[in-house]
């Protein structure tokens, strides 16, 4: 009975954090149904044991939200960003690469990152004329970043691709399937989003672990990003 107790107070005190901090940036869905589905599971569990397993993996659903979104808000509203229609290649667009509707006469230079939305980093731009850019995303095969990899910021390199990785983690590091990846690298803003971590595998013959990154959007459905224009 004491380890419900504890494990009870623990969830409600972090629900209540969690709700504290949406309810003043407006709770977003994913948070809500976490929430609506963990009382549900609870409500429905046969056991004690069952109870507790199921309060367990909610309090890591929420550490992991509220990570993601402490992230985030390091980066919203620091910046000042320009709307971009995407052109569509569809289906031919293998490269990780795409092009805006800005240039230089929107004061577009090279070097600028480029967000998917405002928090979740997306590319950079990497050549531009006079009203279009190209720009170089994370599905490319020519990207390569640092990043943090959950609460304990495991550090790790996104390479790019149609499904990009994390590569060098280390073997020791405990990584687990779900955790967010945010950005490190001096090139784009600090503590940028980029995804989720899938399970970590070992690499043969190496000492590193690598795993999949998960995007929270599909690069073929992107219709608008956001350039960042006073990052430097």
């Amino acid at each position: 009975m004491g380890k419900i107790l504890k494990s009870s107070l623990y969830i409600i005190v972090l629900v209540f954090l969690v709700w504290a901090f949406f309810f003043a940036r407006e709770a977003t869905m994913h948070t809500f149904n976490v929430l609506r589905m963990g009382a549900m599971d609870l409500f429905s569990a046969s056991s004690t044991t069952d109870r507790i397993q199921i309060l367990t993996l909610q309090v890591k659903d929420l550490e992991m939200e509220l990570s993601r979104v402490t992230a985030s808000s390091t980066v919203e509203g620091r910046y000042h960003y320009k709307i971009a229609a995407v052109y569509s290649e569809y289906p031919y667009n293998d490269g990780g690469t795409i092009i805006i509707d800005v240039g230089s006469v929107d004061g577009i230079t090279a070097g600028m990152p480029v967000m998917a939305s405002e928090g979740v980093l997306l590319g950079k731009v990497t050549s531009v004329r006079r009203t279009q850019s190209e720009v170089e995303t994370i599905f490319s095969p020519r990207w390569k970043s640092s990043v943090g990899v959950g609460n304990e910021r495991i550090k790790a390199v996104v390479e790019g691709g149609i499904v990009p990785t994390l590569n060098l983690i280390s073997k020791e590091a405990e990584l687990g399937s779900g955790e967010n990846v945010i950005n490190l690298s001096s090139d784009y803003p600090l503590y940028a989003f980029l995804g989720t971590a899938g399970n970590a595998r070992a690499v043969p013959n190496d000492v590193w672990q690598k795993a999949e990154l998960t995007a929270p959007y599909r690069f073929e459905n992107l219709i608008s990003v956001l350039v960042v224009t006073d990052f430097h």
